[in-house]
């Protein structure tokens, strides 16, 4: 609250010469079995945050102290492996200190910040900063952050900064004891204000910080070692930030389990992408009206890349979904006549599946019922039936079927691809231009 108010004959000894002879007799054959047994202590994540003190409480007086500041400790401990954040919010959506039982309140506006900035705001500051600081209004600074950053409010005096949650006041890239962040708090009051308690209350929120990745991360083998797992991870491609889910399937390789939705414009370059040169893909086709697009010729020429992206995740029928791309633009405008492609559009050190790892995944899947799902109910390879845009009007086997592109070309027009149903896993040939989905596959070198 702020307020501005845990054995010795000898047959003896024979005799244990002949037990101890008989007991090695008996481990020889196998007779004695050790069991291990495994021990783990299972140690979860917490958070503890003290404020001190609390509450905060300046006494203003219009005649003899209209300006007044109070200092507050906030102290976070964490045994979070990743660390912390600490953010401070109003808790509700007014900022505003109000007396109680009245309407009559103090405004976190501190005026004009027209060239320099005053008040709180300064950097440092000292009680003769303060002579602008505005009538009734209040604030807050960090002191112990590099810079000495402030909070204050912009010139339109209805932006604010740091009193809705997200502001962050404090943190840790791992665990800590404790660390405390200080903050310094300000009120000026006038005479047009009323006598009285004016209140705000502040929350601090500590939330353990977790680590997120981008796909691209995967060429670190510390960092593959942690996302590429049976286990599903959420990831990020940097070149968009676009979220997908990616995991270790029956191949004992890592995949995309979602299908690529790279934006058509898009320019990669060497560090982001899987290409020698920078490349910029095409713009997305349009949809005119149910599934035909708005360009007659897309998806109609072997040597055009074409890219849809369809800002839709149902895929049926009637509805695209995804983003469709053909090999030409798959292939980031390489194009190869035969063999494996050695440029892509996948991220930095993923890749276009060839015709073999198809191959090899198709051959680890035993089909029970529905899509993706193999004979480990453990393991899902999440294709959907994204159908495929063999030319402008003729989308087919949406909800049917899906087809993902490979890096692998037979001949001129032909490329591999690979077909998946609610039954079956296989491979088929097709041209080059018709437009399929694409699931990336993490290099191994």
């Amino acid at each position: 609250m702020l307020r501005v108010v845990c054995d010795i004959c000898k047959k003896r000894h024979v005799f244990a010469i002949l037990v101890v002879a008989l007991f090695l007799s008996a481990v020889s054959v196998g007779s004695v079995h050790a069991e291990t047994v495994d021990y783990s202590v299972n140690v979860k994540p917490s958070l503890k945050v003290s404020i001190s003190p609390n509450p905060v409480v300046l006494n203003l007086n219009p005649s003899s102290k209209p300006f007044s500041t109070a200092d507050v400790n906030i102290t976070v401990g964490t045994n979070n492996k990743d660390g912390y954040e600490l953010y401070m919010g109003a808790e509700g959506d007014s900022t505003r200190l109000e007396r109680d039982a009245t309407s009559d309140n103090i405004t976190a506006n501190i005026g004009t910040l027209e060239g320099s900035m005053v008040g709180i705001c300064a950097d440092p500051y000292t009680e003769t900063d303060f002579i602008n600081f505005f009538p009734n209004s209040w604030g807050y600074r960090i002191n112990n952050q590099s810079g000495g950053r402030s909070k204050c409010i912009d010139t339109t005096g209805t932006k604010y900064y740091g009193y809705t949650p997200g502001t962050l006041i404090s943190s840790s890239n791992g665990p800590v004891n404790e660390k405390t962040a200080n903050l310094t708090f300000a009120a000026n009051i006038n005479y047009n204000r009323p006598a009285g308690q004016y209140s705000l209350t502040l929350k601090m929120k500590a939330v353990p910080y977790i680590t997120t990745y981008h796909m691209q991360d995967v060429i670190d083998p510390a960092i593959a070692s942690i996302i590429c797992t049976t286990d599903p991870t959420i990831v990020f491609d940097a070149r968009d930030e676009h979220l997908y889910t990616i995991r270790k399937l029956t191949d004992d390789r890592c995949w995309m389990t979602a299908n690529l939705d790279l934006a058509g414009g898009t320019t990669l370059t060497p560090a982001d992408s899987n290409v020698s040169e920078n490349y910029t893909l095409p713009a997305s086709e349009t949809i005119a009206s149910g599934v035909t697009l708005a360009n007659a010729s897309a998806f109609s020429d072997n040597n055009t890349a074409y890219v849809l992206n369809t800002n839709s995740t149902t895929c049926s029928s009637d509805s695209p979904c995804y983003s469709y791309y053909n090999y030409v633009a798959a292939t980031a405008g390489t194009n190869p006549e035969t063999g494996d492609a050695t440029s892509d559009i996948c991220p930095k050190g993923w890749k276009l599946p060839t015709s073999e790892e198809y191959e090899r995944l198709a051959n680890t899947v035993v089909y029970v019922d529905g899509f993706g799902k193999t004979n480990d109910p453990a393991i899902h390879l999440n294709f959907v039936p994204s159908g495929q845009y063999p030319n402008n009007s003729n989308f087919v086997g949406g909800g049917t079927f899906g087809k993902y592109l490979s890096a692998t070309a037979e001949d001129d027009y032909f490329i591999n691809v690979l077909e998946h149903t609610s039954k079956r896993i296989s491979l088929e040939f097709n041209t080059r231009r018709v437009g399929f989905a694409i699931r990336c596959i993490a290099k191994t070198e």
